[in-house]
């Protein structure tokens, strides 16, 4: 039996170096999640504005065309759930901190990433971030291994290429994703709206809201209890999507925004319909490109930021 187990041992550990070799090769790929997470801390004590939300902001808000240092911490799929975690993660530390700035989604408060077909990125959010959600298991390989997580064929793939990959790619220093204007006419129509519309509505669960409400309140509040502002936005979408959303979703989204409002002394700046942005402003049916993003950034900046007691 002891010399099974050492022949064993001698043909395991060539397997658990390579294994180890593609684990320390896999992490160095820069993606959205590391990429964003050196930047953040890099500029922690300077960032005066910070933008949560999913990838309308991540797309659509480009602090750059803020009068005051601002970052945006917005992600693909990002649920408030990981809003508040990333927030509170680094408040105590932004010593500089004046203002953050929510993105509140059609769907935004019916929804957990880990419900959806992108529950995958609950595993990124672990990784690198350090914040695992509460509904994963922790036998899970996926939170351990990135060579589980990226799936060895994947992984293979990338070896082949000597690892020279880079996910994060047009991430900006200021954590702002610039897409442009090169296909956005293929991406907009009535029936690709209807759909994106359709697929936001299957990320409602109504048995997640309470969940989510709390979640959110608990954000405010303790951004309150920091005496940072909390300023909520819900960025501009175009009719061919706007008008296949449901109308009751839409109303108690807002109710239950005005209602933290008025309790916690916030504002709300609602642009869904928002009349001043055009087809050439986005690059899809809800999400701005380049040039929309330089547009809303302006107006964020000049409705909201220039507001904000320095």
């Amino acid at each position: 039996m002891v010399q099974l187990f050492k022949k064993a041992l001698i043909l395991l550990i060539p397997v658990l170096l390579l294994m180890a070799f593609f684990e320390y090769e896999l992490r160095k790929i820069p993606n959205l999640y590391n990429t964003k997470r050196a930047s953040l801390e890099n500029q922690l004590d300077s960032i005066s504005v910070l933008v949560l939300g999913n990838s309308q902001t991540l797309l659509g808000v480009n602090p750059e065309y803020f009068s005051m240092k601002g970052f945006t911490l917005s992600n693909m799929s990002q649920s408030i759930f990981y809003d508040k975690e990333l927030c509170l993660k680094y408040i105590d530390r932004m010593k500089s901190l004046k203002c953050v700035i929510i993105n509140i989604s059609y769907f935004s408060l019916w929804h957990q990433l880990h419900d959806d077909k992108e529950g995958w990125r609950d595993y990124f959010y672990s990784q690198f971030w350090d914040i695992r959600y509460p509904e994963l298991k922790w036998h899970d390989s996926k939170l351990y291994s990135l060579l589980m997580l990226y799936t060895p064929q994947e992984s293979v793939g990338y070896a082949a290429h000597f690892f020279n990959e880079d996910f994060s790619q047009n991430l900006n220093r200021n954590g702002w994703l610039g897409y442009d204007t090169l296909q956005n006419n293929v991406f907009i129509s009535d029936s690709a709206g209807k759909e994106r519309a359709e697929f936001h509505d299957g990320l409602c669960w109504p048995s997640r809201y309470d969940e989510i409400y709390s979640t959110l309140e608990t954000l405010v509040d303790e951004c309150r209890k920091q005496q940072v502002e909390v300023v909520f936005i819900t960025t501009p979408v175009l009719p061919t999507y706007y008008k296949f959303i449901d109308r009751e979703i839409e109303r108690k989204n807002t109710l239950a925004i005005n209602g933290l409002c008025n309790k916690y002394s916030c504002k709300y700046f609602n642009y869904f319909r928002d009349d001043r942005f055009t087809e050439k402003d986005f690059y899809d049916n809800d999400h701005l490109n380049f040039i929309g993003a330089e547009k809303f950034s302006g107006i964020i900046n000049d409705e909201i930021i220039s507001e904000i007691k320095r």
